[in-house]
């Protein structure tokens, strides 16, 4: 099956959140104990990230999600949306950070335990980290107005640096 091309814009990246929010319920208030294992695996591959590459601030992780669940989409509606409009290359490296964490297409370890040719399978895998993404691209939101363009990171970084290692292997879940 061949994947319709799709220019990726801002205004399109807020339809494509929008629907994904339609489709996957985010995570009622309260329960994001339950994610912590998944919160920390996003944060940790992020802020490695961003030690090594001044640019990869909070805004660019902002922009990172988004990217990141437009790919989703596109791996369940086949897409291939054309990113480059909205890429840099700090965006794009957190990107990856994120993506190591949950995507079969990506990290190499998860797709031994997920049928990418299934839908039902990737909707499954994608299940709790589309969920993870929304509440972590509204945290994200948070700590920038609240502290500044790198806001998000540097409250990562106070809260658990410490126990973050400083090397580059990335962190990921397999969703079962």
């Amino acid at each position: 099956m061949s994947l319709q091309k799709v220019k990726l814009t801002e205004h399109n990246m807020r339809r494509v959140f929008e629907g994904l929010q339609k489709f996957y319920k985010p995570m009622v208030r309260g329960q994001e104990d339950h994610y912590n294992r998944y919160f920390f695996d996003f944060d940790s591959n992020m802020l490695r990230v961003a030690r090594s590459n001044p640019e990869a601030n909070s805004r660019r992780a902002a922009e990172a999600v988004d990217l990141s669940l437009a790919r989703m989409n596109g791996y369940l509606n086949h897409l291939d949306y054309d990113i480059s409009a909205l890429s840099n290359p700090a965006n794009q490296a957190l990107m990856h950070a994120v993506q190591m964490v949950y995507d079969p297409f990506v990290n190499p370890e998860i797709a031994k335990s997920v049928d990418v040719q299934d839908r039902q399978a990737l909707l499954r895998q994608f299940e709790i980290p589309f969920k993870c993404l929304f509440r972590l691209r509204e945290s994200i939101d948070f700590w920038v107005r609240k502290d500044g363009p790198n806001g998000y990171l540097q409250m990562v970084n106070q809260d658990f640096g410490d126990s973050v290692s400083s090397g580059h292997e990335m962190a990921f879940r397999i969703y079962l």
